[in-house]
């Protein structure tokens, strides 16, 4: 590819990996509550990943910081 480079950020919510049917579709449906607040921009990306997120990247907003393009496909 031409080298292009993409911001990646994440929002992390921890599943055990034993977890039942109902923990994962409570996840789902969590997530998808988040991401309703971000689209309707009730929240940003970066405060729900502040208040949400497990990810290491929390107290950054999420990022990850730049990506290569071709990691991405």
């Amino acid at each position: 590819f031409d080298g292009t480079e993409v911001e990646v950020s994440q929002i992390v919510l921890p599943l055990p990996i034993d977890a039942a049917a109902t923990e994962v579709e409570r996840t789902r449906e969590r997530l998808a509550a988040i991401r309703g607040e971000i689209l309707e921009e009730e929240r940003t990306f970066e405060g729900a990943a502040r208040e949400f997120s497990a990810g290491e990247s929390a107290a950054e907003g999420g990022k990850l910081g730049p990506v290569s393009y071709t990691h991405l496909t």
